[in-house]
């Protein structure tokens, strides 16, 4: 008999459920909403807990079947199996997630991870005792728990460690130089001023706030004196995403709020260290671990510096595309530029053309399955129907305008799970709607593609024979070639821009990933 009614019908039928542990003669299983038993004996089925309910998630179930640890709002919570008798057993401003029961000294206790010294490593704590204590630190490594025994007596745990500096090199000699910075924070997303020699990139915070590498960063500035960065300094304490105006006046970035979905996009005027609130409602984009790099993107500047345009998320979950033309006091407000009409569609990767006439951008049409669309607008308030409409690519990326041509690449679904390489297609969009496939790369990191309009080439990350290099492909002979060197599978190549002057910027990011076994003495 279903002891929660008529609530959990149907959440098995609404996906594939998860096995989430195999204990004595039965098996837990996940659903939408719900954990099921399955009693492998009497072969029936019946629902134990509302999880949604509970906002539950990393649930683990103690082997004797009484007790239920799980993570909610960045919190540690243990109930009984049907969710009675909840207590939090973590009170922090701290992220604290996927605990884990193990059996030690006799008792049961709750292992998880946190961010309480800056640095995720593994804590453990009796119930009811209020009193974490730190098991494992490994200094700048992280440490995640993968798996541990029902029986409580071993954990699995994978012990991570990022590092990234930011290189260049000279496209034409093929060979990367030394590297510009050699902190051993990482530093990564770097974002070149094409009209000046001002750099800015993120900056690894020794304390993670938010728990996460990506988002937990300040900052810095620099100018680019040949091989070199001088005058380096941090103009941002905490922020993201960095994005510097064509003529290094201004700096736009994204702030990541703890225990909300959307980010804001702030501005700052580097001459005057002024700033200004743009949106509070910019959605989170898609974004990359390894290789560390943002995806699809929300803003992008007009090429005289006049104008930020971004996408934010707008009433009844619809997005708006904007236009927030900015002076040096900061008090322009903003312009609507277009409003999608289904709730639930996304705008990316807007690009306006290098004449300010025109904006392309990308839509995803969040239907079953998903559309995606690339559009133009050249005045505001224009609805025309969508230059290229492809329901069957798994993203398109709009990479911006070559000549008359809107240029795109066409991601493929990745056949490897968890690797975000895929095969792309580099397509050439003509105003009257003509399309041109004019080249392909397997295995590519589209997320990392580039458009240097100047060179006439398109730069993105692949992978050949395990191996990430940063590949070349020229738009008029459409040919392809190699631009650096790289002989490790754990090195990977980001962050990709171009100076003035040609020269190619890249973050150089080290991932690697090993697995340890943990046994507990049992008494």
């Amino acid at each position: 008999m279903d002891e929660l009614g008529e609530k959990s019908q149907g959440d098995l039928a609404k996906g594939i459920p998860e096995v989430l542990c195999w204990l004595n003669d039965g098996i837990y299983l996940r659903g939408r909403s719900f954990i099921w038993w399955f009693d492998r004996s009497a072969r029936t089925v019946r629902s134990v807990i509302n999880y949604a309910e509970l906002e539950a998630r990393n649930i683990s179930i103690r082997s004797d079947g009484k007790k239920i640890v799980y993570n909610s709002a960045d919190e540690i919570w243990t109930a009984d199996l049907d969710g009675g008798n909840r207590r939090q057993e973590t009170r922090d401003r701290n992220r604290d997630f996927n605990p884990r029961w193990i059996r030690r000294e006799g008792e049961w206790r709750v292992i998880y991870s946190s961010n309480r010294l800056g640095q995720l490593d593994l804590w453990e704590l009796s119930p009811g005792s209020g009193n974490p204590t730190q098991l494992i630190n490994r200094g700048s490594d992280e440490v995640r728990i993968e798996d541990c025994a029902p029986d409580g007596s071993m954990i699995i745990c994978r012990v991570i460690r990022n590092e990234a500096n930011l290189w260049t090199l000279d496209p034409q000699r093929m060979k990367s130089d030394s590297p510009l910075t050699t902190s051993v924070l990482s530093d990564f997303a770097p974002t070149i001023a094409l009209g000046s020699s001002l750099v800015a990139f993120q900056r690894l915070k020794t304390q993670l706030i938010q728990g996460s590498g990506l988002v937990d960063t300040e900052i810095y500035l620099a100018e680019i004196d040949a091989l070199r960065l001088r005058n380096l300094r941090q103009v941002v304490e905490l922020g993201s995403a960095p994005l510097l105006s064509p003529d290094g006046r201004w700096l736009a970035y994204l702030l990541h709020r703890k225990n909300h979905g959307n980010l804001e996009l702030r501005l700052k005027d580097l001459q005057t260290s002024q700033e200004k609130l743009v949106s509070e409602s910019i959605r989170m984009t898609e974004v990359s671990d390894v290789p560390r790099d943002w995806g699809p993107k929300s803003a992008a500047w007009s090429a005289d510096s006049s104008a930020l345009f971004y996408s934010e998320m707008h009433n009844e979950d619809r997005m708006t595309l904007k236009k927030l033309p900015v002076n040096a006091g900061l008090a322009s407000a903003d312009a609507l530029i277009a409003v999608i009409g289904d709730p639930g569609d996304q705008i990316r990767d807007p690009t306006p053309s290098s004449d300010g006439s025109s904006i392309a951008y990308c839509i995803m049409k969040t239907a079953v399955p998903p559309t995606w669309e690339i559009h133009t607008l050249q005045s505001a308030h224009t609805h025309e129907r969508p230059l290229f409409s492809d329901p069957d690519s798994f993203r398109l990326y709009c990479l911006g305008w070559y000549g008359q041509r809107i240029l795109a690449l066409r991601k493929y679904r990745p056949n490897r799970r968890g690797d975000s390489s895929a095969r792309v297609e580099i397509l050439a969009i003509d105003p009257d709607r003509t399309i041109t496939s004019i080249g392909a790369q397997d295995r590519a990191y589209a997320q990392t593609a580039l458009l240097d309009r100047a060179n006439g080439v398109i730069y993105l990350t692949v992978v050949e024979n395990e191996i990430p290099n940063i590949k070349a492909f020229h738009i008029a002979s459409r040919t392809s070639a190699m631009v650096t060197e790289n002989q490790r599978e754990d090195t990977y190549l980001t962050g990709l821009q171009t100076c003035a002057a040609g020269r190619l910027f890249y973050s150089q990011h080290k991932y690697m990933s090993d697995i340890y076994r943990m046994s507990f003495e049992r008494k």
